[in-house]
């Protein structure tokens, strides 16, 4: 994805060249694979939408227009329901029915993810710094999780079990256990100003950007 033209291109990995691209918005924020590699999700910002593009065909499927300037969008793992992150709030979207759902929370949020058994949605307010999470069948709130950080960067361990968050507030990790009750296990110093996350099976490596180092 190239945000500010809003367009995707394809690019075949065994010699490194451009085989097909497609504009489909003015300016894009984010792009995500379905589960099912049938098809590409586009958050378009200009015009405000999430667009599916096929690809089989390689066409825009269709779009859905939304209310508000978007932040993030995800995708649930039985590829059935997708959650965007507005200015004001959160809606979920029936991607079978291609219709958006009406506000699920009010607040300043920020990420968005499903958990993997695509029942749950936590969203990052990062407004209160603190996790919210819902239940997608119901959309109803389950329960606000307080931070000592504000959920800016939202990492997943490799089997979903563990969620490391870093953000504005303090020179740490917050570790979460996001199943069951979910709860904030424990809060680890991390470098200077923690940023973006990546999780092996057995290390956690944290972006220090001003510091110019990464934190293991």
């Amino acid at each position: 994805l190239t945000p500010a033209n809003g367009t995707v291109h394809e690019v075949a990995v065994d010699h490194l060249s451009f085989t097909r691209k497609l504009g489909v918005a003015a300016s894009a924020l984010q792009m995500q694979l379905a589960p099912d590699d049938s098809a590409l999700y586009v958050l378009a910002r200009d015009p405000r939408a999430l667009i599916r593009i096929g690809l089989a065909d390689w066409k825009v499927d269709w779009r859905i227009a939304l209310p508000e300037e978007p932040v993030e969008f995800a995708l649930s793992a039985d590829n059935k329901t997708g959650a965007i992150s507005l200015g004001s709030g959160l809606r979920l979207v029936d991607l079978a029915a291609r219709k958006l759902g009406n506000p699920v929370g009010r607040g300043g949020f920020g990420a968005v993810r499903f958990l993997a058994d695509a029942r749950t949605l936590l969203a990052a307010d990062r407004a209160e710094r603190r996790l919210s999470f819902y239940d997608v069948a119901t959309s109803r709130l389950i329960t606000h999780l307080p931070l000592a950080v504000r959920p800016d960067y939202l990492c997943f361990n490799a089997d979903g079990g563990q969620l490391f968050v870093t953000g504005e507030g303090m020179d740490a990790v917050a570790v979460v256990y996001p199943y069951h009750t979910p709860e904030v296990a424990e809060t680890v110093l991390a470098g200077r100003a923690p940023g973006p996350m990546a999780a092996s099976r057995a290390f956690l490596f944290v972006a220090n950007p001003q510091s110019g180092g990464v934190s293991i």
